[in-house]
C-alpha cells in the first residue's frame, strides 16, 4: 500500500495492508499488516520500500508574456535558438539532463526530425530522444518550426518535452530505435506520452486554449487506449507503471496548478 509522498520521496509498505488470494495449487492465503497466512503456516514478512525521484521540473507561466521573444511579420515566434533559450528560462529543470538542443534546420523546413527513423516528417513540433551513451537518462531535444507558431504553443511544447526529459532522467527512458508495436520500448514510449499529454492537457484547460485542449486530449486518450490494449485494459499489469504514475503526480505537485 502506498504511503503519501513526502516531497520527491515516496514510500511503500505491506504493514498497513490486508489481502486474500486463492490459487489452485496453493489454496487460500491471506495477509494482514505484514503477517502472511497459508496452508504452509503463518509467517511475518514485513516490507517497506522507498523510492527517490532524482529530478523533476517546474515552471512559471506568470512571466511568459513579459519575455521579449522575436516575432516575424505574421506575428509568429521566430524560429531561432535564442527564442528557445529564452522560453527555457521560464522553467526550473536539471540542465545536466539535456545534451543538445536542435532546431529543424534547412532540411526540416516546417517539419520535425524523427530520431527513430532518422528522417524528417510531419509532426506536432518537437521530439525528445533518450541517449544510449548515457543509459537513456540524458536527452537531445529537436524542435520543428510548428512549435513556434505562438508563444503559448512554444511554451506548451517546451513543457511537454521537459516532461519526457524528467522521465528519462528518472530511469524511464528507452531506445527509440527498438520501438516495435507492443514491445517493452513501445510500452515505455506510450506511457511517457500519457504522462506528458496529461500535463499538457491540464495547462491547456487552465488557459482555456481549445485548440491545444483538443490535441492534448486526443494524444492522451489515444496513447492511453493503445497502452491499455497491451495489458487487457489493466495498466497496473505494466512493469514500472507505478513509476510513471508517481512521476506524473510529482510533476503536477511542483507546478503551480
Amino acid at each position: 500500500m502506498p504511503i503519501p509522498s513526502l516531497g520527491i520521496v515516496s514510500f511503500n509498505t505491506n504493514l498497513v495492508s490486508i489481502g486474500v488470494n486463492y490459487s489452485q495449487n496453493g489454496g487460500w492465503s491471506g495477509s494482514y499488516m505484514g503477517v502472511e497466512h497459508s496452508r504452509n503456516g503463518v509467517s511475518f514478512n514485513p516490507s517497506v520500500g522507498m523510492s527517490l525521484t532524482k529530478s523533476f521540473y517546474s515552471y512559471s507561466d506568470s512571466k511568459m508574456n513579459n519575455i521579449d521573444l522575436s516575432l516575424n511579420s505574421d506575428g509568429e515566434v521566430e524560429f531561432t535558438m535564442d527564442n528557445v533559450l529564452k522560453m527555457l528560462g521560464l522553467f526550473k529543470y536539471d540542465p545536466g539532463l539535456i545534451e543538445n538542443i536542435f532546431l529543424g534546420g534547412e532540411k526540416a523546413g516546417n517539419q520535425k526530425y524523427n530520431p527513430v527513423s532518422g528522417t524528417y516528417g510531419d509532426g506536432a513540433g518537437a521530439v525528445t530522444e533518450a541517449l544510449k551513451q548515457y543509459d537513456f537518462k540524458k536527452s537531445n531535444l529537436y524542435f520543428g518550426k510548428s512549435a513556434f507558431y505562438t508563444r503559448k504553443t512554444l511554451f506548451m511544447v517546451m513543457q511537454h518535452e521537459l516532461v519526457h526529459v524528467a522521465l528519462n532522467g528518472n530511469g524511464l527512458g528507452f531506445d527509440f530505435t527498438k520501438v516495435r508495436p507492443g514491445n517493452k520500448e513501445d510500452c515505455m514510449r506510450l506511457a511517457q506520452e500519457v504522462v506528458a499529454y496529461n500535463i499538457t492537457l491540464r495547462k491547456a484547460d487552465r488557459w482555456n486554449d481549445f485548440s491545444m485542449q483538443s490535441k492534448a486530449d486526443d494524444g492522451y486518450k489515444n496513447n492511453l487506449k493503445q497502452l491499455s490494449s497491451y495489458f487487457r485494459g489493466n495498466l497496473t499489469n505494466m512493469p514500472n507503471y507505478s513509476s510513471y504514475f508517481n512521476m506524473s503526480k510529482i510533476i503536477r505537485n511542483v507546478t503551480p496548478w
